[in-house]
C-alpha cells in the first residue's frame, strides 16, 4: 500500500479507538443502571406477589369461616329435624332408624363444632358408636358423651378405647 492511503486509515483507527473507549465507560454506567432497575423491578414484583398471596390467604380464611358457620347451621337444622322425627316416632311407638353413614356425619360434625382440638375418632356399626383417641379430662369426656347422646339413632356408645388425660 501507499503511504498516503495508510495515514488516513491510522487516523481513522485512532479516532475509532477513542470513541469506543469513551462509550465503554457509558456502557458500564448504563449496565449498572440496568442492573439496578432489574433489582428494583424484582423487589416490586416480589412485594406485589407477597401482597397477592396474603390477600388470597385472607379470602380463603374468610371463606372457611363462612363454610364453618354454614356447617354449624346445617348441623343444628339436621339435629332439630332428627329430634323432631324421633319424637314423632316415639309417640307412634315407631323406632326411627338412622343409617351408619348419617350417624357418622352427625357425630363428626358435632365433634367439630362443639369441641376444639379434640383428638377423638368415631366408628359406627349398626347404631353402636365406638370412640377412639384421647380427651383431656373426665369433664370433657362427659361433655362429649352428653353431646353424642343427643344425636338420634345412636343405640350405644362404647368408650373402651377412649383414653382420659394428657
Amino acid at each position: 500500500m501507499k503511504k498516503k492511503n495508510l495515514l488516513p486509515i491510522v487516523i481513522l483507527l485512532f479516532f475509532t479507538f477513542m470513541i469506543v473507549s469513551c462509550s465503554s465507560e457509558k456502557k458500564v454506567e448504563k449496565k449498572n443502571d440496568f442492573l439496578a432497575n432489574i433489582e428494583k423491578n424484582a423487589d416490586s414484583f416480589a412485594k406485589k406477589k407477597k401482597e397477592e398471596m396474603l390477600k388470597k390467604k385472607r379470602e380463603k380464611e374468610e371463606k372457611e369461616k363462612e363454610l364453618s358457620e354454614a356447617r354449624k347451621k346445617k348441623l343444628l337444622k339436621w339435629q332439630e329435624e332428627m329430634a323432631k322425627r324421633e319424637k314423632e316416632a316415639s309417640k307412634r311407638k315407631v323406632v326411627y332408624d338412622v343409617s351408619d353413614d348419617d350417624l357418622r356425619f352427625l357425630i363428626r360434625n358435632t365433634m367439630l363444632t362443639k369441641f376444639e382440638n379434640l383428638q377423638v375418632n368415631a366408628g359406627v356399626k349398626n347404631g353402636v358408636v365406638k370412640l377412639y383417641g384421647k380427651v383431656k379430662s373426665k369433664a370433657e369426656k362427659e361433655k362429649l358423651l352428653k353431646a353424642l347422646k343427643k344425636i338420634p339413632g345412636i343405640r350405644k356408645i362404647d368408650t373402651t378405647y377412649l383414653q382420659v388425660g394428657k
